[in-house]
């Protein structure tokens, strides 16, 4: 799980990076990816980019709105499908201050 504090009015970068068990990149060429488990404030706020697929990058941005809450934790998660593997991102908390 990875915890961010944001100032408010700050949209959010985060890139995720998927790994094997031998903590090398995992070719993520040709999977879709979704959000996942996210906080129902954060609907509609995330998009992700497919930075670097062969490296095993994906980014997501969390555009920041100003009816999200301060001090109260949001969270959200990647899911990634090829065919009928899926696998999932860390949960990702964020604390606007």
């Amino acid at each position: 799980m990875a915890l961010l504090k944001i100032n408010r009015g700050t949209d959010i970068k985060r890139d995720f990076e998927y790994v094997d068990e031998n903590d090398l990149p995992i070719d993520m060429t040709g999977y879709t990816f979704s959000v996942f488990e996210a906080s129902s404030e954060f609907v509609g706020l995330i998009s992700i980019a497919e930075t670097d697929l062969a490296g095993g990058v994906v980014s997501a941005r969390v555009e920041w709105v100003n009816t999200l809450s301060s001090g109260i934790k949001h969270e959200f998660r990647l899911i990634a499908t090829l065919g009928e593997d899926d696998i999932g991102s860390e949960l990702v908390e964020v604390l606007y201050i």
